[in-house]
């Protein structure tokens, strides 16, 4: 199981352009090698195990980071390459919810640092704190959080705004991402029939230096299934 972004030919693709270019530019810092982490689930014998790897860029090489054995309902893992560590989801043995997990490469055991979760889709590490979209149990919608000093808090208050597509770019250290309203899927998922649709999307973007989060845009309805910030903070998205 590779994780992969799909892009439709029969789809809309949009752009929202960035306000201010050259203010944004001038921000870009002094960056360490671009690579690329991904999520690979392998089965094995009779069992499954989920690898870590990362493509660098310059290299143009694929190296494996580190073995978890596949206990998650959504296996998902991210290295950070400024401390050598990867992050993960893992369930433990009996538990019903996925956590996240952090362990240094080379070792055998991870930590965990989560325990109110119930499913992750995102995970954005840093040196000091963690940025991720995950669902809260009790909760229905998944919602932007940030983890820090072993304490987790909602980053975007709304608990029926669902985060859906997200992305990080480390020149402009920003975050993007687009929300649907849960209770109206829910509403219209009843009213027909168990079908699904999409209502209205939001787009938002959260600077990672100030952590303010401010709405870009209400956009069209329907299944966004793409949405990146360039480094000129143009937004382009897909439905």
């Amino acid at each position: 199981i590779l994780g992969m972004v799909i892009l439709p030919g029969c789809t809309k693709s949009q752009v929202l352009k960035g306000k201010s270019e050259e203010e944004q530019l001038e921000k870009q810092k002094e960056k360490s090698p671009y690579y690329f982490s991904f999520t690979v689930t392998k089965e094995e014998g009779n069992k499954l195990n989920t690898y870590n790897y990362i493509s660098d860029f310059e290299t143009k090489t694929i190296d494996e980071k580190s073995k978890i054995p596949y206990t998650s309902q959504y296996p998902l893992t991210v290295y950070l390459d400024s401390k050598d560590e990867v992050y993960y989801t893992y369930r433990e043995d009996g538990a019903g919810d996925d956590e996240i997990y952090r362990k240094k490469c080379g070792s055998l055991n991870g930590n965990r640092l989560t325990d109110s979760l119930f499913a992750v889709n995102y995970i954005f590490p840093f040196a000091d704190r963690v940025y991720l979209v995950a669902v809260e149990n009790g909760t229905r919608a998944m919602g932007l959080f940030k983890l820090e000093n072993g304490e987790i808090c909602r980053m975007l208050k709304d608990e029926d705004a669902f985060v859906w597509q997200v992305n990080y770019n480390s020149d402009i250290e920003k975050i993007v991402f687009n929300t649907y309203s849960q209770s109206e899927f829910d509403e219209k998922m009843a009213n027909n029939m168990g079908e699904e649709s999409f209502g209205v999307n939001t787009i938002y973007e959260m600077d990672l230096e100030t952590e303010r989060i401010q709405k870009i845009a209400d956009v069209e309805a329907g299944y966004m299934t793409a949405i990146v910030l360039d480094s000129s903070g143009d937004i382009y998205y897909q439905i």
